[in-house]
């Protein structure tokens, strides 16, 4: 199967034809080769984007991403996915919870800065691996979702 995802990454490529990457995609469902399709779109992300485009691949599709834990992907992608809570809670880094808490309570990156001693830069970035591993898209989802955390509601 790799060798058909590269020829149909080649393709596209080439002459921005979908055709032989859902033909592809097809013979992966047909075979059980799905991890062919994460590696495939991991390696090239439009093959996402073109597999998402045809509604009839996008439950399986919505599958497969869940499994793969490519909330993010999905997320730019508008599937419906979204990072369990226990897995979010995980993926976090120690400074990343810190800075969860502090989005949670309203801070502004640069109060989030000077509260950790770190540059406002610093501070983005972290807030946007937080977005990036929760799967949601704004510091206000991000808040919400802490908070329910923390509640226990989740």
């Amino acid at each position: 199967m790799p060798r058909l995802w590269a020829l149909a990454v080649i393709s596209h490529v080439e002459s921005g034809d979908a055709g032989l990457v859902n033909r592809t995609y097809e013979g992966a469902v047909r075979s059980g080769h799905m991890d062919s399709v994460v590696l495939a779109y991991r390696a090239y992300r439009p093959i996402l984007g073109i597999l998402a485009n045809n509604k009839s691949y996008r439950p399986r599709l919505k599958h497969l991403i869940e499994d793969a834990r490519d909330y993010g992907l999905a997320r730019s992608l508008q599937l419906g996915v979204s990072a369990p809570p226990d897995t979010a809670k995980l993926a976090l880094t120690a400074r990343e919870r810190e800075v969860l808490d502090l989005v949670r309570r309203g801070l502004s990156n640069a109060e989030i800065g000077q509260a950790l001693w770190i540059e406002e830069s610093t501070a983005k970035v972290h807030v946007r691996h937080i977005l990036r591993k929760l799967g949601v898209r704004t510091r206000t989802e991000a808040a919400v979702f802490a908070a329910r955390l923390e509640n226990g509601q989740l």
